[in-house]
């Protein structure tokens, strides 16, 4: 299944969750696995985040322990390809995307981690819906 979810995203898997879609301004809770064209897992630095934010939350998902990131969609709060992928889904749903460089780390990359222009493959599971932002 392929389905264009906006310029730049495509829907390659999709299992729905309950209850009301994330909208713009809705606080969200997620975790994602982020994969290169080829397959190479693009890890993400738990004990950094936990470091930054104060806070660390994490789910095992298909065995794997992922971090747990909290946004406010519509805030640019996390790359725009996965706040475009988490609009309209609903809690406990999981999406496959692929976000097109523009959407995610551009033609800089990620130093080390992201090479520039990158195309990437990316796993959701919305974990929650906390509601809309003050």
């Amino acid at each position: 299944m392929k389905v264009r979810l906006a310029k730049g995203v495509e829907l390659l898997a999709e299992l729905p969750g309950v209850g009301a879609p994330a909208t713009s301004g809705a606080r969200v809770r997620y975790a994602a696995r982020l994969y290169l064209r080829r397959g190479e897992e693009i890890t993400t630095d738990a004990d950094l985040i936990a470091r930054d934010t104060g806070y660390l939350e994490t789910r095992h998902i298909a065995g794997v322990e992922l971090v747990v990131h909290a946004i406010t969609l519509g805030r640019r709060q996390a790359m725009a390809g996965i706040e475009r992928a988490l609009d309209g889904m609903r809690a406990g749903g999981y999406r496959e995307v692929r976000i097109a460089p523009h959407l995610a780390y551009g033609e800089r990359g990620l130093p080390g981690r992201v090479p520039p222009a990158a195309v990437l493959r990316v796993q959701l599971w919305l974990v929650r819906i906390e509601g809309a932002a003050d």
